[in-house]
């Protein structure tokens, strides 16, 4: 289950590598060529500008259970882990990465 995990957590990410960075008002992927550096930065800015849950509404997520309760149906805000691990839920494998922002969305670094 160790080698499962690692491998997983190899393709997923939800980690911010700079929860303090400034979310830029121009969008990363317009950046010229000559600007790309293809390293940790740009990785950041592109995190920060593209991967954040940023705000829930009906026209997108939000539902109203049966007892009136508003909900996201992508279950935002995440709950904060150190480790990477699989969860039992009911019978059916969840995959619960390390995430050190509750905004963050699962993605591949690359």
């Amino acid at each position: 289950m160790r080698n499962v995990v690692q491998y997983l957590n190899s393709l997923i990410t939800t980690i911010n590598p700079n929860l303090d960075a400034p979310v830029s008002d121009h969008h990363p992927c317009q950046k010229h060529p000559k600007k790309l550096h293809d390293n940790l930065q740009d990785y950041i800015e592109l995190v920060n500008k593209l991967q954040w849950h940023t705000q829930c509404n009906f026209a997108y997520c939000l539902h109203v259970d049966h007892v009136n309760q508003q909900y996201c149906r992508f279950e935002y805000l995440k709950e904060i882990t150190e480790n990477t691990y699989l969860h039992d839920n009911n019978g059916k494998p969840e995959l619960i990465t390390a995430r050190n922002d509750l905004f963050i969305n699962s993605h591949d670094r690359l």
